[in-house]
């Protein structure tokens, strides 16, 4: 999994910083996801995602509706991790403040970035090279403000949530048009939001429990589940990034990592991915 995947936290500086993470940008792709936590000028500050198949100095935040917005380079990929070329408040300010990163490499199995153009017709499909059945999918339209859209394999191929929002989206179909993805491709109806005619948009998709890591090629290094209230969730190993959200009602999206620090009790440390919040101690979750 650390060729894969990487939390990194780190000081603003406001001057070019090396992030190795072990993580292989430059030669395999992947995201980016940076938030400010707390600290230095700022009392809030957006998330901020950028990945290699859009360029980065294409910037996304995941609790806004706006569409891509040009901004001079933000990061440099590297073969271990990559290099902050920016005193972006939302990066690396010089005021100081405390940063987090999480990194997803593309691999089979696990994780891809694709980009496409929508063309208004219900059916469309969109190719990805996962190599198994997404467990989640996230979109953006990149030339529109809209709100993200996200497919889970607990909710269905009739609904959708949005990443931006505390809400629990669509039960019509609409936006996955009523068909479950496969492991080359993922259908889309007809909603500007996913497939507006010559609109411009990113998915982010997940694996779920592909069983083809570890030693002997027979371990899953993600997965994608549900649960009702209070209630064990065995993975079969220990994680070190967890997000979850409400899927019935209203509630928001929440983020613990292992690097951070996800406890036993009521310090875990939360950041939100529908809002600017800065970095907050949870509840007993």
């Amino acid at each position: 999994v650390d060729d894969v995947f990487s939390t990194y936290v780190y000081e603003g500086t406001g001057n070019n910083q090396t992030i190795t993470n072990g993580v292989d940008l430059a030669g395999e792709g992947g995201l980016i996801w940076t938030k400010w936590r707390s600290g230095g000028s700022y009392s809030s500050e957006s998330h901020a995602l950028l990945d290699t198949e859009r360029g980065f100095t294409k910037l996304l935040q995941s609790d806004t509706t706006a569409a891509q917005s040009t901004v001079t380079s933000h990061f440099t990929a590297a073969s271990d991790g990559y290099q902050i070329t920016t005193g972006s408040s939302l990066v690396n300010h010089s005021s100081g403040g405390a940063y987090c990163s999480w990194t997803f490499r593309k691999c089979p199995g696990f994780f891809d970035v694709v980009t496409y153009t929508g063309n208004g017709t219900a059916g469309r499909t969109v190719s990805h090279s996962l190599g198994s059945v997404p467990g989640a999918i996230w979109v953006k339209c990149t030339s529109h403000a809209d709100s993200w859209g996200c497919y889970h394999r607990s909710t269905g191929n009739t609904q959708a949530l949005f990443l931006n929002t505390t809400g629990y989206g669509y039960t019509n179909g609409v936006p996955w048009n009523n068909t479950t993805p496969t492991s080359t491709e993922f259908t889309l109806g007809a909603d500007n939001q996913y497939n507006g005619n010559g609109r411009t948009y990113v998915a982010y998709i997940f694996a779920h429990d592909d069983q083809s890591f570890g030693e002997g090629g027979d371990e899953s290094i993600i997965k994608c589940g549900s649960y009702v209230n209070s209630v064990d969730i065995d993975l079969g190993w220990e994680p070190q990034w967890i997000l979850w959200k409400e899927t019935t009602g209203v509630g928001s999206w929440t983020i613990v990592d292992n690097i951070r620090g996800m406890f036993v009790g009521p310090d875990n440390k939360n950041l939100y991915p529908n809002t600017d919040d800065d970095e907050a101690t949870g509840s007993n979750q």
